[in-house]
């Protein structure tokens, strides 16, 4: 038996029974919404009767400055009905349903930031996101976070430490001293520095 013999009897003896081994060729089911992003995230549900899949469009708009939507689509309907998720006030432009996982009887939804839901303190800039906890009706049950961090008041904390071991003299504490006392100086007035 040549190679080229060899490698046809290999790929149809072995590789086509694998190929779609999850997926029914026979009678499959297509669920189709004229939304953005459609598909991009699909996690099954259900058993029996109430079986289906949530699926993603995390690209779809939605009310002003809404962005992602959830479906669940099951077999015995035609049409895929839209799971409502409470957002928060300060969930903008956030694709909702860029990631779904199903645990046990439960689901997590949880939205991607976009390049325009950002949050800036000071020269930092933080990606805002947030996760829904589903029940097995599909109930949203909780929110991670609860709510997204505020920016701090300080930026910075700048410690000074003097040891209490008492090598220093007095000439040198002094001079430690006035050294301290022109370090706080030259912070300005409105910054939220305070010595302690």
């Amino acid at each position: 038996m040549d190679a080229l013999s060899l490698f046809t009897y290999f790929s149809v003896a072995v590789l086509v029974p694998c190929c779609g081994f999850s997926i029914d060729t026979e009678r499959p089911v297509i669920f189709q919404e004229a939304a953005e992003g459609f598909g991009q995230t699909v996690v099954p549900f259900g058993r029996g009767a109430d079986r289906g899949v949530l699926v993603g469009a995390p690209l779809q708009r939605g009310n002003a400055n809404e962005r992602g939507k959830i479906y669940k689509c099951q077999q015995t309907q035609s049409k895929c009905q839209e799971v409502r998720i409470q957002l928060p006030r300060d969930a903008v432009n956030i694709s909702l349903g860029l990631s779904l996982s199903a645990w046990e009887s439960r689901f997590l939804v949880c939205q991607g930031p976009t390049e325009i839901a950002t949050k800036t303190c000071g020269k930092n800039v933080y990606l805002k996101s947030y996760c829904f906890l589903l029940d097995q009706n599909l109930r949203q049950t909780r929110q991670f976070p609860d709510a997204l961090p505020e920016c701090a008041k300080r930026t910075n904390d700048i410690a000074l430490l003097i040891d209490g071991s008492g090598s220093i003299k007095t000439g040198e504490f002094n001079q430690m001293k006035t050294f301290i006392s022109e370090v706080m100086s030259r912070f300005p007035q409105s910054s939220d520095t305070e010595p302690f």
